[in-house]
């Protein structure tokens, strides 16, 4: 690989950098750049996975509307998309990738699907399971959701870094400039009241860029910026209603078929987040 690096987006749940970080993400696939994007956790909140699996299609639409000439009428070489599953192996876990190429100059984008155990708020997991990302980092060995007839055990939270280091690995280019990682921002003083799988995801962030320094953390407010000024407007608002609407869209499309009870999260928290992106560190990675 070659040309600018890679902006990776790391974060615990399939809607969380559309609500938190949907105008930046927009303006970097737009700009034709690799941009890498990896969920931690299946966003499962506990339920069966009619809600789980109908977040991958959201995930996928929101990507797809941030492509140059996206248009929902548009087919092959003008303003279309086209998405691709592989199941490959990363540190000895199996991983799920998409792969989502639009047309013209927009590059791929990457997907990258761990499926583990949403923690809840606190991080202490639903039952039967209750097993989280928060009681990973305690000792306690987690099990994916998926591929569910054979999904991966993590004993350790090594072995959750190891899976997010190789992932990084295999989509940068050693002789690229540094490359930014998107996450939020793991410092309850900048960032309060924080949902624990959002912390722990980039607790692990932040022990993958001590040890390569090449790689470089860009935080971002989430829960905190209901009570901040809205400081999006103009085009850059509007791509953050995209991003998570189109979310909603997948979502709800893809949830309908298994005839469940809807979970309507986006929808309820767009409202308080909506025109509002706070990055404190962000700066421009060329």
């Amino acid at each position: 690989m070659s040309g600018p690096a890679p902006v990776f987006v790391v974060v615990a749940h399939q809607d969380d950098w559309q609500l938190f970080m949907g105008k930046e993400v927009f303006a970097r696939i737009r700009e034709g750049r690799r941009v890498v994007i990896v969920v931690t956790t299946a966003g499962d909140a506990g339920d069966d996975p009619s809600h789980w699996t109908s977040r991958l299609a959201g995930l996928v639409l929101s990507v797809a509307r941030a492509f140059p000439g996206w248009s929902p009428y548009a087919t092959g070489a003008s303003g279309g998309y086209a998405v691709s599953y592989q199941t490959q192996t990363f540190a000895g876990k199996t991983v799920l990738r998409v792969s989502i190429a639009g047309s013209g100059d927009a590059t791929c984008v990457a997907l990258y699907l761990l499926h583990l155990p949403d923690g809840g708020s606190a991080g202490e997991g639903f039952a039967p399971r209750a097993q989280s990302l928060k009681r990973l980092r305690e000792g306690h060995p987690v099990t994916a959701l998926w591929p569910e007839r054979s999904p991966s055990t993590y004993e350790s939270w090594a072995e959750l870094e190891a899976t997010l280091a190789a992932i990084v690995e295999h989509e940068r280019d050693d002789v690229a400039p540094a490359a930014p990682v998107y996450a939020a921002d793991p410092d309850a003083s900048r960032n309060p009241g924080d949902h624990a799988d959002h912390a722990y995801t980039s607790h692990a962030v932040a022990s993958l860029a001590q040890r390569d320094p090449s790689l470089v953390p860009v935080w971002f407010a989430t829960y905190a910026i209901a009570a901040r000024d809205e400081n999006l407007s103009g085009a850059d608002a509007d791509d953050q209603r995209a991003a998570i609407f189109a979310y909603g869209g997948g979502y709800t499309a893809g949830v309908a078929g298994f005839g469940e009870r809807w979970r309507t999260g986006w929808e309820r928290e767009y409202p308080h987040f909506k025109g509002r992106q706070y990055p404190p560190n962000a700066r421009e990675m060329d």
